[in-house]
């Protein structure tokens, strides 16, 4: 993740230090020059960060260079903030002279001397930095881009997460209807089994999620199965953890107790002689014990027949030993990619909505598809983006942003730093990144991360409201 928001860190830096700058601190303090200087080698910094962060992965050496440049600017803020607050005293004492009666033995004038020599010093290794900074840009051929600040928007509404969480809401599904169908069909068939269990497996944003919800939410799993459950398990966890998220969903109330046999108890008097339909999304651990406990567990809980797990994972380890501890009849269900024209709809639904293609969207029709290589968030992610920039700029941005998007590697990763990179402004991406410090599945208050958030500086007022 660091190396997603190192650029946004900077840049917010770099706007706070230039800010500081321009705060008369050279003329109350007698650094003039100096902050003059660090202020010119701030903004040349500034304007070439863009182009940076575009070519990282594309010349050797510019990441090194940022994570060097993200140290430097964090000095010259520090040294910008030190001056800063002289300044203010200064002021203050100033007020104040005139009111006191007897005058100190060490006088402001010469605690501002020795103030004076050792900024001297800190300031002089900033410059020198920031000139050999300034160099390396030149030396790697790094390109003027000034990127101008967008308003932070309206705070948006965060509630407590244990990392990724998804839902049970139904959401807009493309090209997955004969799947749906399929998964269905064994579903609802009669089962002589106390619990079957079902993994979807295939890679990241396929759409495992989306074709679960819309199972999830089908009237015929409804009128089939007297209990649903959806979990959003997201990591490896242990067995009693699990069994408190199915709990927490079965009761819709914070679980308070910490006894295994207490938890299971409760669950047992929710389903107890009924057929439920539980979902376990977004699953990772691969532990056999884990697995054998959980189902023997649940069919312990439950003498009923007929009862199904949905499973979405992104690893076949994980069907694999569901498989190994069920001894399934059914083999995992493997999720392939979209066919190129439900790829597209994506796209164009995205851009231009039921309106007729303009001949623009049309030029990049095959590119477009290529890129998204079946991967419905590939799509959505694109879409999303071409909807955000003129006409003209759309062959640019699929030839350059778009052209390090492949399929090897982590394939999910590249298409959400593609939309990290995209957001409007380095404020927005850095409330992003400060979220990255916290443990995962920590739970959080919005009003306290937003109360976070104006305390690191990341809420810029909207200069037109």
């Amino acid at each position: 993740m660091a190396d997603l928001v190192i650029g946004a860190a900077i840049q917010v830096t770099l706007e706070r230090a230039l800010s500081l700058a321009s705060d008369r601190i050279g003329l109350l303090v007698g650094f003039k020059k100096d902050v003059a200087s660090m202020t010119l080698s701030l903004d040349f910094i500034k304007d070439v960060l863009a182009d940076a962060e575009e070519r990282q992965n594309q010349i050797r050496g510019v990441q090194r260079w940022l994570k060097c440049l993200e140290e430097v600017a964090y000095d010259a803020q520090n040294v910008l903030d030190e001056l800063h607050y002289e300044s203010l005293r200064h002021q203050v004492e100033s007020r104040n002279r005139h009111k006191l009666k007897v005058c100190c033995f060490f006088s402001f004038s010469n605690i501002n001397l020795a103030f004076r020599w050792r900024m001297a010093s800190k300031v002089r290794d900033v410059k020198l930095k920031l000139k050999e900074i300034n160099q390396q840009a030149r030396d790697f051929g790094l390109d003027s881009k000034s990127v101008v600040p967008a308003a932070l928007p309206a705070a948006p509404a965060v509630g407590g997460t244990r990392g990724r969480q998804t839902d049970s809401v139904v959401a807009p599904m493309v090209g997955r209807a004969d799947d749906e169908l399929n998964i269905l069909e064994m579903l609802l068939r009669p089962s002589e089994k106390v619990v079957s269990v079902l993994p979807i497996i295939g890679m990241g944003g396929l759409g495992k999620t989306t074709l679960a919800k819309s199972i999830y939410n089908n009237k015929q799993i409804d009128e089939h199965f007297n209990k649903k459950i959806w979990v959003c398990v997201s990591r490896k966890v242990q067995i009693e953890e699990l069994f408190k998220l199915i709990l927490v969903q079965l009761t819709e109330d914070k679980v308070e107790v910490e006894d295994r046999n207490v938890i299971v108890g409760k669950i047992g008097n929710h389903v107890g002689g009924k057929r439920y339909f539980l979902v376990l999304d977004d699953v990772w651990d691969d532990n056999q014990v884990l697995w054998d406990e959980f189902y023997t567990t649940l069919k312990g809980l439950n003498p009923t027949n007929g009862s199904w797990c949905l499973v979405t994972s992104r690893l076949g380890p994980v069907a694999h030993s569901v498989s190994r501890v069920l001894r399934m009849e059914n083999e995992p269900y493997p999720l392939g990619k979209l066919p190129d024209d439900h790829c597209w709809s994506i796209v164009k639904e995205k851009i231009v909505g039921d309106e007729e293609e303009p001949d623009e969207l049309k030029a990049i029709k095959e590119r477009v598809i290529e890129r998204c290589d079946g991967i419905p968030l590939a799509a959505s992610v694109i879409g999303g983006l071409l909807s955000l920039k003129r006409k003209e700029e759309w062959r640019s941005i699929l030839e350059n942003r778009l052209s390090s998007l492949s399929v090897g590697g982590d394939g999910v990763m590249q298409i959400l730093k593609l939309s990290f990179d995209n957001l409007p402004s380095p404020y927005i991406k850095k409330c992003f990144a400060y979220c990255s410090i916290f443990p995962k599945d920590i739970e959080m208050k919005r009003d306290m991360l937003i109360e976070l958030w104006m305390a690191e500086g990341f809420l810029q007022a909207d200069a037109t409201s």
